[in-house]
C-alpha cells in the first residue's frame, strides 16, 4: 500500500520535471513536509532540483560579478579640487577634476553651493565629499561624485569659519574655528575663537555637541591617526594675526582632548597635513616634514618644494594637499611676476612619492581657481566627465 502511494506520488511529481524546485524556501518546505521525500524513487527528482538550484546560483553570481565589473569600469579615481574663481567676494565655490590617465582638467556641472570664506571639506567614503560652514554660515552639504550632484543636509549647530573638518569611521567632526557673536555696543557681529567640537552621524543625521579641543584655534590643519584627530598650528588671537605652534589632539573614542608632548618647532602659516600608514606629513613653508611618532613630534625634513627660480620667499603662498597610499598631491600657488601680485597668480600640481621622496610636476600654470582651495582623491562616475567640460590649457576659461 505504501509502495503504491510512493509510485503514484513520484509519477505525479515526475511530470513536473520541467518545473523543478528552484527556490530554496520551497525546496526546504517540500523536504520537511513530504514524508516520502527520502524514498529511492524520489532521488532523481531531488537531484534535478539541486542541480537547477546550483546552476541558478552560479548564474546569479556571474551576473553579480558582471555588474560589479561594469560598475568598476564606469568609475575612475581622480583629484577633486574645490575653490573660488575670484579672490574677493567669494560665496559660490566651483569644482574641477584632474584625470590621472588623461592628464587633463575637467570642470564639473553641479550647481553652485552657497558657502563663504573659510568653509571646510572632508571626504566621506570613496565617492562623497561634505562641505560645511563659511563666514557666518551653518551650511552642511553633500557632494556625490558618482552623479555630480550636491544635496543639502542638516545644518550645523554653530556657524563657524576657518575650522577643521574630519571623517572618523562613519562620523564627521568639526572642530574649532571662528564663531560669531552679536556685539550690542556696536550693533555688529564679531568673531570669537571656538573650542567646541560637533559630530554628525548618518544613523540619525543630526549634529551633537560632543566635546572641545584643548586650545581654541582657527585656521589649523588636521589629519586622522586611528581614532585621534590631530590638529597643528592655527591662529590663537582674535584678529588672526598671531600664528601658533600648537600640536593637539581630540580622541573620538573617549571625547577627550589634550596637547601632544611637543609643539611644532616653529610657528608656521598655511599648514597642511596628512597621515599615511601612521606617518604624519606636514607641509609648511615650502617644505615637507614627516614624523613617525605623534607624541615626540621629531620632524625630519624630507623634501623642499622651493625651486631655484622661486625668489618670493617673503610672499604668502597658499597650498592644498591630499594623499593616497603612495603619493601626496600638492597644489602650490605661484607668482607670475618678479614682485608678487596676488591677482596675477597660477597654481602648480605636484605629486610627492612617499617611498622615494621625489617630487614630480603633474600640471603647471593652472589659473581657473584663485583662493580657498581644497583637494581630495575621489572615485567618480565617468559619465560626469564630459568632453565639453575640458579646461583649456593655460587659460582661465572652459570649453563649453
Amino acid at each position: 500500500m505504501a509502495d503504491t502511494a510512493v509510485n503514484s506520488t513520484s509519477t505525479r511529481y515526475s511530470n513536473m520535471s520541467d518545473y523543478p524546485l528552484y527556490q530554496m524556501r520551497i525546496y526546504t518546505g517540500f523536504s520537511d513536509t513530504f514524508r516520502f521525500f527520502k524514498e529511492h524513487s524520489m532521488q532523481p527528482f531531488v537531484e534535478e532540483a539541486q542541480t537547477y538550484q546550483n546552476k541558478l546560483s552560479r548564474q546569479m553570481e556571474e551576473s553579480s560579478i558582471r555588474m560589479r565589473l561594469r560598475q568598476h569600469y564606469n568609475m575612475e579615481k581622480v583629484l577633486l579640487v574645490i575653490g573660488f574663481k575670484q579672490r574677493i567676494t567669494c560665496t559660490n565655490p566651483s569644482m574641477w577634476v584632474w584625470r590621472f590617465d588623461y592628464r587633463r582638467w575637467y570642470t564639473l556641472r553641479s550647481s553652485s553651493c552657497k558657502l563663504g570664506n573659510g568653509y571646510a571639506t572632508c571626504r566621506y567614503g570613496k565617492s562623497e565629499v561634505f562641505f560645511c560652514g563659511g563666514q557666518g554660515k551653518r551650511t552642511f552639504l553633500k557632494f556625490d561624485g558618482l552623479t555630480d550632484t550636491i544635496l543639502p543636509c542638516t545644518q550645523m549647530i554653530t556657524a563657524r569659519m576657518s575650522h577643521c573638518m574630519a571623517c572618523v569611521g562613519d562620523s564627521i567632526y568639526v572642530l574649532g574655528g571662528n564663531g560669531f557673536q552679536f556685539e550690542k555696543k556696536h550693533a555688529c557681529l564679531v568673531e570669537d575663537k571656538l573650542e567646541s567640537v560637533e559630530v554628525w552621524r548618518p544613523s540619525d543625521a543630526t549634529w551633537q555637541q560632543c566635546g572641545h579641543i584643548m586650545s581654541p584655534v582657527s585656521g589649523a590643519t588636521s589629519c586622522i591617526s586611528g581614532s585621534l584627530i590631530l590638529l597643528y598650528g592655527g591662529y590663537i588671537n582674535q584678529n588672526d594675526k598671531e600664528h601658533s605652534n600648537l600640536a593637539q589632539f581630540y580622541d573620538t573614542k573617549t571625547n577627550t582632548c589634550g596637547h601632544l608632548q611637543a609643539n611644532l618647532p616653529l610657528k608656521f602659516q598655511n599648514l597642511k597635513s596628512a597621515n599615511v600608514s601612521g606617518v604624519t606629513y606636514i607641509l609648511a613653508n615650502n617644505n615637507i616634514f614627516e614624523s613617525e611618532c605623534k607624541d615626540k613630534l621629531e620632524y625630519n625634513k624630507v623634501q623642499s618644494l622651493r625651486e631655484k627660480c622661486d625668489t618670493h620667499s617673503f610672499a604668502k603662498h597658499s597650498f592644498a594637499m591630499t594623499n593616497d597610499e603612495k603619493y601626496l598631491y600638492i597644489l602650490k600657488e605661484c607668482y607670475n611676476r618678479p614682485i608678487p601680485i596676488y591677482d596675477d597668480t597660477s597654481w602648480d600640481l605636484r605629486q610627492y612619492n612617499i617611498a622615494t621622496h621625489l617630487v614630480e610636476n603633474a600640471s603647471k600654470n593652472i589659473r581657473f581657481f584663485k583662493s580657498d582651495v581644497s583637494m581630495h582623491t575621489l572615485v567618480v562616475g565617468k559619465s560626469i566627465l564630459h568632453e565639453k567640460s575640458v579646461v583649456v590649457p593655460n587659460s582661465e576659461g572652459f570649453l563649453t
